[in-house]
């Protein structure tokens, strides 16, 4: 986090590298899809690179989907029903769902 009250919530920087999903990758998680909209101000790219790379190294199946006009807040607003609608998120991650159930790869990916 670079914002100060972002700093505050997730402690002293020692403390900031619990916070990275990447670090706890160990080759046993399931698939995984990583959505990424382009409009994103919240959360960097960065992310989804930090988390691919050990995904990526210890063989784990994954995906990286990107959504070239939306942000990160709508794309968790997609999952809400009241603002369901609004873009594909949802139904690309079915059929990722799908396609992994039927012995495939995870689409995007």
């Amino acid at each position: 986090p670079t914002a100060e009250d972002t700093m505050a919530i997730f402690g002293p920087p020692e403390r900031y590298p619990l916070m990275q999903a990447g670090n706890y990758v160990n080759g046993g998680e399931p698939p995984v899809q990583m959505q990424y909209g382009l409009s994103d101000e919240t959360v960097g790219y960065a992310n989804i690179e930090r988390l691919g790379a050990p995904l990526e190294a210890s063989g784990v199946c994954h995906a990286e989907v990107l959504y070239d006009d939306l942000s990160h807040v709508q794309i968790v607003a997609d999952f809400a029903w009241p603002y369901r609608g609004g873009s594909a998120v949802p139904d690309d991650m079915v059929a990722c769902f799908r396609a992994i159930e039927a012995g495939g790869a995870c689409p995007g990916g």
